[in-house]
């Protein structure tokens, strides 16, 4: 299970997380040695959150944090939050479009 520090206002997040070695084996073994496991991490974080002009992926990213409260909230029955969570999705697509 993964914890994760949350604050609106932070500069920097500390996550731990577990996972099955079989996989995570298979991925350390891509990283050239001179490369820190942390660099790497970094590295797919950023390649993954920005291309040439940043706001496409950003966006994306930002839709989908959205669309896991959005369902989290249906789970739970908050008909209000999920509804919260479309519109704000509704606005990352009309600002990237």
């Amino acid at each position: 299970m993964a914890d994760a520090t949350a604050d609106d206002e932070r500069d920097e997040i500390s996550y731990n997380f577990s996972m099955d070695a079989e996989p995570w084996d298979e991925w350390v073994e891509t990283i050239p040695r001179k490369i820190s496991i942390e660099q790497e991490l970094r590295s797919v974080i950023r390649r993954q959150t920005t291309n040439q002009d940043g706001s496409a992926e950003v966006g994306a990213v930002r839709i989908r944090r959205h669309a896991m409260r959005a369902t989290q909230a249906v789970s739970r029955g908050d008909s209000e939050e999920a509804k919260a969570e479309l519109k704000e999705i509704t606005k990352i697509t009309e600002s990237i479009a």
